[in-house]
């Protein structure tokens, strides 16, 4: 028997599918491996482990930006190998074609955005699409009463959106959407090592550094070793990062927030 619904956060970071009585069954990078033929080669943590490591005939990207589609066909085409990965069987499109599919979008979502993510949904075998804004969902995700008579507040940082908002009585009474997310996080500390250190670090390292000592409340130092690559002689060497540094790096990017 297919679910009444499936929830589904296309995300600039990562993508995650729930499925109504099962939970959350995938939760994987929004990234796709590309050859030459622009044939997707892997997507999710496969393709993410190749950033930095591909021969010249494969590229590794993100198909969204800021929480929008930035390249349909790739986008479609990750989904639907993400929607494989979810169930084996041969039937799975039609789990998508039964079901409502409920999808997550940022607050200041444009109509062309709106109708580029439900082209990419359908492409993948749903026809009953219906987008929620995320601050709602995080709401309801984080167990608050967003039906009674009190204002609360919601704070959703994504991968390349923070959506801002005060919901009462089941509705939105102001909102606001920023293109500021964790992954310009993660590119502030690669910027920053690259100019102290002259180190390069992939995407994983620097969402590591960042969650392990990137608090900004912190009152104790902290210290992480992580590796990366000397840009003067090309070869792997071990860095020492602390807290400071990491709060340095991403100063510019908090303040924004």
């Amino acid at each position: 028997m297919c679910p009444k619904q499936i929830a589904v956060d296309l995300g600039t970071a990562n993508t995650l599918i729930y499925i109504n009585g099962k939970g959350i069954v995938l939760q994987e990078p929004s990234v796709a491996a590309l050859n030459n033929n622009n044939k997707i080669l892997a997507v999710g943590q496969e393709a993410q482990k190749m950033i930095g490591k591909t021969p010249m005939n494969i590229e590794v990207i993100r198909p969204l930006k800021n929480g929008s589609i930035d390249n349909f066909d790739v986008a479609r085409a990750m989904l639907r190998k993400f929607i494989e990965k979810v169930s084996m069987s041969k039937k799975v499109f039609k789990t998508f074609s039964k079901a409502q599919v409920l999808v997550g979008v940022p607050s200041d979502i444009t109509q062309v955005e709106r109708r580029g993510i439900e082209e990419v949904i359908k492409e993948a075998g749903a026809k009953d699409v219906k987008l929620v804004k995320s601050v709602v969902a995080a709401a309801i995700g984080a167990g608050a009463s967003i039906n009674k008579p009190q204002i609360t507040f919601i704070v959703d940082v994504g991968g390349g959106t923070t959506d801002i908002a005060a919901i009462t009585l089941g509705g939105i009474l102001v909102e606001h959407s920023i293109k500021i997310g964790g992954s310009n996080f993660d590119d502030a500390i690669i910027q920053y090592l690259r100019k102290e250190y002259n180190v390069s670090i992939g995407e994983i390292t620097a969402e590591n550094i960042k969650i392990q000592i990137g608090d900004v409340l912190a009152e104790e130092e902290k210290q992480i070793e992580a590796t990366g690559k000397d840009l003067a002689t090309g070869l792997p060497v071990p860095i020492h990062v602390n807290s400071k540094e990491v709060l340095k790096a991403i100063s510019k990017v908090y303040a924004k927030l």
